[in-house]
């Protein structure tokens, strides 16, 4: 049978599917959705899929697990073992997910106030995924897909995050999705199951109505540590159902296989008006969307998830390394032969010891059949090709995985010269951009996810801070009720991928020669300066005002100094006493005592400034220094007298 017959006949399998509904008995849903997880899962453990074997044999691989160990040491011979598929693995990763993917929102209209708005919302959600480490995130479901077939990312609403609650977005284990087997290539899938452990404790603590059905259930009766921190397996399912209007609808159930169902409801990430128009209007996405992003890379386009991985298609070439490397290894642990000797003329013991150890081994015959007394015997080495031949595996390995040499950081052999490296660096970013077009399309479903659920989650204000392009940060407030939901999303293309650092900084370095084509603190972050904010502001204020700059110098020193001393006052430690205290460090103590920190401190810290700055600074320095011509005494009590100070203390 031919192999896309087969594929047919899988995936078309000729049976009869669930129809789910929410009003039915909470009982015919648990049997229902407890009778098709296995039928759903066994489909996809069936070739081409076979997800548990790729969950299991993919990662031992991957790990370095990739010879029997038994074997070896039972029949004798060197463990070898060249792990190349984990160092193409670190660089298509290092490459394909390097960064958070940057979205793109176009306003719905083109006024200013909408423009606005797409700005903020763009750079609102690139913050959003930084604060919730995307880049990590993606990264390890950008390694599932390329080891394990598939990759998943779940955002789901944590009302305990936050003072309103917030959207988490998480990395979700391959091996804990299961998708309905009828779910076709980037369709709505009829069912996803999310397997996920917890323990009794938290599930009642989660289900509080349901403590005593779930104490039943799992045979519960006293409740002893034991029994509530054990580990159990619930699911939620989301589906797609069918309602009184037959109309379709998405539906959420969380269950304990056979046993209990604990929630049942609609799709809680959608605005429900009761009208279904209006429901379109005022949501991002059409319908209530299931809160999984799927990863795919190399799929023939009939099924939901891939049907193959770079990693099943390396692992006969890294078994093929590692053949090849063993015999050549033990090849060359007898590149010395050995020494054969007359035993009437030395023994084997003595002969071996006149042996260096790390050259040929001796042994001894009894025959008179040699013409010598000590015959040196060379083995066979192997020829060329065979070491050729692993040379070719390896490269096969790096074809495989779009990752050149040059791009692993090594030297490419059959490089002469800069051009042609850099041509075959070239050619290798072709395949790692075609891996990184395919999580650029998963995360714009992404971000349409996180937009669509910050539409129905975000009733109250939610700030988001944003460095801006003067190097100072913007806020950015984000609400359900300014969200324009007729704006388009998608991802800027290559944004995950690395920057040219050199080439930036090479570029900025010319740009900077010419009179107003970059400017400073441009030049100071490509440059990747320290605090580049700082340095710019440094550097104007040089060139426009050289005597501010130096007194902000002289200044920031003292003012370290100054507040270094006023922290240990606070920390109830006393401050080194200094040879001398100049005019700027005094200015900063005058100012603290006049600001709204000083005036908010308790009255021990209070105090305890106070009598700092009279029994060490004005002794040192004079009333008169200490606190500036224009300055009367009692400023250096915040504006208080002595006998108001005293009294304060008093009280």
């Amino acid at each position: 049978m031919d192999y896309f017959d087969g594929l047919t006949s899988l995936y078309l399998a000729d049976e009869d599917a669930d129809v789910y509904a929410l009003d039915m008995d909470n009982d015919k849903l648990l049997r229902m959705l407890a009778d098709d997880l296995p039928k759903h899962a066994s489909y996809w453990n069936q070739p081409p899929f076979e997800f548990d074997k790729a969950d299991r044999d993919n990662v031992k691989y991957l790990l370095g697990d990739q010879i029997n160990e038994r074997e070896i040491n039972r029949r004798g011979g060197i463990p070898y073992k060249d792990n190349r598929v984990f160092t193409a693995h670190r660089g298509v990763l290092a490459h394909s997910s390097a960064r958070v993917a940057m979205p793109d929102v176009s306003p719905s209209q083109t006024d200013e106030k909408h423009v606005q708005f797409a700005r903020d919302l763009k750079y609102g959600m690139y913050q959003h995924g930084v604060d919730n480490m995307l880049e990590s995130l993606v990264r390890m479901a950008a390694g599932n897909l390329i080891s394990r077939k598939r990759g998943f990312l779940k955002l789901r609403f944590d009302p305990n995050i936050g003072p309103y609650g917030d959207i988490v977005a998480e990395n979700v284990d391959p091996s804990d999705i299961i998708v309905s087997r009828f779910a076709s290539f980037m369709a709505n899938p009829p069912i996803v199951y999310h397997r996920m452990r917890t323990t009794v404790e938290d599930l009642i603590a989660d289900y509080p109505d349901k403590e005593k059905e779930i104490r039943q259930v799992l045979g519960i009766q006293r409740g002893v540590h034991s029994q509530m921190t054990k580990q159990i397996t619930k699911y939620e399912g989301w589906f797609t159902a069918i309602d009184n209007k037959k109309q379709r609808v998405e539906g959420m159930c969380t269950f304990l296989p056979e046993k209990l169902v604990l929630e049942k409801q609609a799709n809680p990430n959608f605005i429900y008006t009761g009208d279904p128009q209006r429901d379109k209007l005022i949501n991002f996405l059409p319908i209530p969307p299931k809160p999984f992003i799927q990863f795919n890379y190399i799929n023939f386009g009939r099924s939901f998830l891939d049907e193959t991985s770079l990693l099943d298609q390396a692992k006969p070439q890294q078994d093929l390394i590692n053949k090849r490397g063993k015999q050549i290894w033990e090849n060359a642990e007898k590149q010395y032969g050995k020494i054969v000797a007359n035993k009437n003329v030395i023994s084997e013991s003595d002969l071996n010891k006149l042996l260096s150890r790390t050259g040929p081994s001796g042994v001894g015959v009894d025959t008179e059949d040699l013409e010598r007394a000590l015959r040196e015997f060379k083995p066979n080495l192997l020829p060329d090709y065979v070491v050729e031949t692993l040379y070719d595996a390896r490269n096969e390995v790096n074809y495989l995985y779009g990752t050149s040499n040059i791009l692993l950081g090594q030297q490419e052999p059959n490089a002469k010269t800069l051009g042609e490296n850099m041509l075959i660096k070239q050619q290798g970013n072709v395949l790692q951009d075609d891996l990184a077009k395919q999580i650029d399309q998963a995360m714009t479903r992404y971000y349409r996810l996180l937009l669509h659920m910050m539409k129905v989650y975000y009733t109250e204000d939610h700030w988001f801070y944003i460095k801006g392009s003067d190097g100072k940060f913007d806020a950015v407030m984000l609400n359900s009720d300014n969200i324009d939901t007729n704006v388009k999303v998608r991802v800027q293309s290559s944004s995950t991928l690395p920057m040219d650092k050199a080439g930036m900084q090479e570029t900025a370095m010319a740009l900077a020669k010419i009179p107003g084509r970059i400017d400073n603190l441009s030049l100071y972050e490509a440059l990747e300066w320290p605090d580049p904010e700082k340095v710019t502001e440094r550097t104007t204020k040089e060139v426009n005002d050289p005597a501010a700059y130096l007194q902000d110098v002289t200044s920031e020193l003292f003012d370290r100094e100054a507040n270094i001393d006023i922290e240990l006052i606070l920390a109830g430690r006393e401050p080194s006493e200094r040879d001398d205290y100049p005019q700027g460090y005094l200015e900063y103590m005058n100012k603290f005592v006049m600001s709204n920190r000083f005036a908010q401190l308790d009255t021990q810290s209070k105090q305890a400034i106070l009598d700092f700055l009279k029994t060490t600074i004005v002794p040192s320095a004079g009333r008169t220094e200490a606190l500036g011509s224009t300055q009367q005494d009692d400023a250096a009590m915040g504006g208080m007298t002595e006998e108001q100070v005293a009294d304060e203390t008093a009280v």
